[in-house]
C-alpha cells in the first residue's frame, strides 16, 4: 500500500513529492516506513506557466486586442447560446448594433492613433454600462454589439437612448477642443425580429443604418 504526498520544502519556493510505503513483518506489523522523495519544483513551475499561457491564449482568442471587449467570433457563439436559452424559457432578448459616427473623418483628420483612442473610449463607456449583466463586443472596425437578456423592444430602446446620452456626455480630448462623440444604434428583439442569429443580426444592422448620421 503506497501513499503519495506533495509538500513545500524547507527551502523557500521548492516543491517535493513523496511516495511512502510500510514495510511489514510476517505478522503484518509495520516495522519500517520506506519512501522516496523527489524535487518536482521545475515540473510544477512549468505546469503553472503552461496553464497561465493557455488561459492567456484562450482569453485573447475570445477578445479584441484593442478594446478588450469580446470579439466577433465569440460574440456569435454567445448570441447562439442566448437564442437557445430564450427558446427554452420562452423569453425575449434584444441585440444592439452600435456604429461610431464620423469615425473615418476623425481617422483622417487626427490619425489612426486618435481613431484607436475613439474606439477604446467608446468601448469603455459600453463596458461601464454593460457591466457583467450584458454581453458586449467589438464586431467590426467601428462597430459594437450588445445583448440585453430578458429585454423587450421598449426596454432595449430606453437602454440605447441611455447609452447614446452617456457617450455624448463623455467627450474625447484630442488636439484642440474636446470632441463630442455620437453613435448610431440599431435594435432587434428576439423572437419578434427573427429566430436565428443571422436574422436578428441583419435586422439590428438595418435598424442602425436607418438612423446612421
Amino acid at each position: 500500500e503506497f501513499t503519495t504526498a506533495a509538500f513545500e520544502g524547507l527551502e523557500a519556493g521548492r516543491k517535493f513529492s513523496s511516495c511512502l510505503a510500510p514495510l511489514k513483518d510476517d505478522d503484518g506489523k509495520v516495522i519500517q516506513i520506506m519512501g522516496v522523495t523527489e524535487d518536482v519544483t521545475q515540473r510544477k513551475d512549468l505546469e503553472t506557466m503552461l496553464k497561465a499561457s493557455y488561459e492567456q491564449v484562450l482569453h485573447w482568442s475570445q477578445h479584441d486586442a484593442l478594446t478588450g471587449l469580446v470579439n466577433q467570433h465569440h460574440f456569435q457563439k454567445i448570441l447562439n447560446e442566448r437564442i437557445i436559452s430564450a427558446q427554452r424559457s420562452g423569453t425575449a432578448f434584444a441585440l444592439l448594433h452600435i456604429n461610431l459616427d464620423h469615425f473615418k473623418r476623425i481617422n483622417e483628420k487626427y490619425g489612426h492613433i486618435a481613431g484607436d483612442r475613439y474606439l477604446r473610449h467608446v468601448s469603455g463607456v459600453i463596458q461601464a454600462l454593460a457591466g457583467d449583466k450584458f454581453a458586449s463586443a467589438r464586431i467590426g472596425g467601428d462597430e459594437f454589439g450588445m445583448i440585453l437578456p430578458d429585454a423587450d423592444e421598449e426596454q432595449a430602446l430606453a437602454f440605447a437612448r441611455a447609452l447614446l446620452g452617456e457617450i455624448k456626455r463623455s467627450p474625447l480630448f484630442l488636439p484642440g477642443d474636446p470632441l463630442v462623440l455620437s453613435v448610431s444604434i440599431g435594435v432587434a428583439v428576439f423572437p419578434r425580429h427573427g429566430r436565428t442569429a443571422a436574422e436578428i443580426f441583419s435586422q439590428a444592422q438595418r435598424a442602425m443604418e436607418e438612423v446612421k448620421i
